[in-house]
């Protein structure tokens, strides 16, 4: 009677972790529709007068600043908190979607319609990535949010002239060394069989048992992609965003095998 009792708690606790995954989701999913109806907005601003174009631009690049500076501060709040799982839990998710407004906000400011036109994209691929992380291992997010980047990356080349010197060049070279700093965090994490430890807090990056090779691979190809495009130019980088997501269909097939 006592064991299924314990069955029957087991399966309950089971189904109301289930429901609350389910409901995160269609959460993400639904203010990724809000944000959406936002970028209707600013596209009729955009669109309205020159005036209304440059008070548009102003304010979104006002608005990057802003969301970037509250995402560091939330970030570092959420690494000083390790020791209380759910507050750094808290301020940490709320630090993603601040970084990602504030790109979002440079994206639009600085390629106004273009750059609308690739939020309409990005929007649902987040939102993808955030299902990912609840059905899918971290090692598939850790690729999909790398290669996803780097097709970024590549829309950044091809959509800025080569003329601009330091955009050509900066945004592929913070690109090639962020993927070299995730490189340096994997090789930490492996040593410590997927635990981040600070101080004395510690949080399970990966399950004990990751294989890291494929993570390792992707951001080798990841970065040489990036590299040759910004040696190559724009018509390069457009043939490898397809190369990249290509890549990205592969792991996802190779995952939801595994799954099985």
């Amino acid at each position: 009677m006592a064991k299924r009792m314990s069955k029957a708690g087991k399966r309950s606790e089971r189904a109301r972790r289930e429901d609350m995954i389910t409901n995160r989701i269609l959460v993400i999913f639904l203010a990724a529709f809000a944000v959406m109806a936002g970028l209707m907005t600013v596209n009729r601003f955009y669109n309205a007068s020159w005036d209304s174009f440059f008070t548009t631009q102003r304010t979104l690049y006002r608005l990057c600043l802003i969301l970037a500076a509250a995402g560091v501060g939330m970030t570092a709040y959420a690494l000083a908190s390790l020791g209380k799982p759910s507050r750094a839990k808290l301020y940490g998710g709320l630090a993603v979607p601040a970084f990602f407004l504030s790109g979002g906000c440079y994206i639009m400011a600085r390629y106004d319609l273009a750059g609308i036109g690739v939020m309409y994209a990005i929007l649902p691929a987040v939102a993808v990535l955030y299902l990912i992380f609840y059905t899918y291992q971290r090692e598939f997010l850790c690729i999909a949010v790398t290669t996803g980047l780097g097709a970024l990356t590549l829309w950044f080349i091809r959509s800025t002239a080569s003329s601009e010197f330091v955009i050509w060049w900066l945004i592929p070279s913070l690109a090639i060394l962020g993927i070299a700093v995730l490189a340096a965090a994997l090789t930490y994490l492996r040593t410590k069989d997927g635990l981040l430890k600070v101080g004395r807090n510690e949080l399970r990056v990966f399950p004990a048992g990751t294989k890291y090779r494929l993570m390792y691979a992707n951001c080798g190809l990841v970065a040489v992609a990036v590299a040759v495009a910004s040696l190559l130019g724009g018509a390069a980088a457009f043939y490898l965003m397809f190369a990249l997501f290509g890549l990205l269909f592969v792991a996802a097939v190779y995952y939801t095998v595994k799954m099985m």
